[in-house]
């Protein structure tokens, strides 16, 4: 079933999990900053770079709908049930980590849970939805040592190296949403989605 997919150029493929209900086959891009993890139940979508890249339909998005159009043919495949997005930014901050870490305090806790937290390594969970649709966002500090922490560039693409040692905020929206259909069109809402609610708190892309 994948084997169209295998002498694409750019491409490194590995099976890991052998012999597991967690095997996959992992098909790698380095060059392009992506891979497809091929699971039996799942497929998992991970790109590293600017969020632009993903809004266009001949972008790596691509690649990754035709493979699940070709599991979809599988005699064994049954349907979809949901989507989850995972979206990460990072807000580089020119300033000094703790002047970082007071501006955050100010903006976003009051002063009884000021009076509580005694940290430097503060993170903040917003959640709301309900079962058919769920929205979790996770932001607080980024320093460096977040970087490898969050494996911030399993690629070592330019785009993610420029956050290696730098300090700021960080911002991770998860959108999951129950649902028996996945296609470019319905990526794109939910990761606009995203990209809205991580703006509207003050981050980057």
């Amino acid at each position: 079933m994948l084997a169209p997919f295998l002498v694409l150029d750019d491409l490194t493929f590995t099976i890991e999990n052998v012999g597991s209900y967690n095997e996959s086959i992992v098909l790698k891009f380095d060059n392009s900053h992506y891979q497809i993890d091929c699971r039996l139940d799942r497929l998992i979508f991970i790109y590293e770079g600017s969020g632009d890249t993903l809004q266009n339909s001949n972008g790596p998005i691509k690649l990754f709908m035709n493979v699940l159009e070709a599991y979809k043919k599988l005699d064994t495949f049954g349907k979809i049930k949901n989507i989850l997005i995972a979206h990460t930014a990072i807000n580089v901050l020119e300033k000094d980590p703790k002047e970082i870490l007071v501006d955050f305090k100010n903006k976003y806790l009051n002063k009884a849970v000021l009076n509580f937290v005694d940290s430097e390594d503060i993170a903040i969970i917003l959640e709301r939805g309900n079962e058919d649709y769920h929205i979790k966002v996770d932001f607080g500090i980024y320093s460096p040592k977040d970087f490898v922490k969050h494996s911030i560039s399993r690629f070592n693409s330019e785009y993610n190296l420029q956050f290696k040692d730098k300090f700021g905020v960080m911002a991770v929206c998860q959108i999951s949403e129950k649902t028996k259909e996945c296609d470019f069109d319905k990526f794109k809402v939910i990761f606009k989605e995203s990209l809205k609610i991580i703006q509207k708190i003050g981050y980057g892309e």
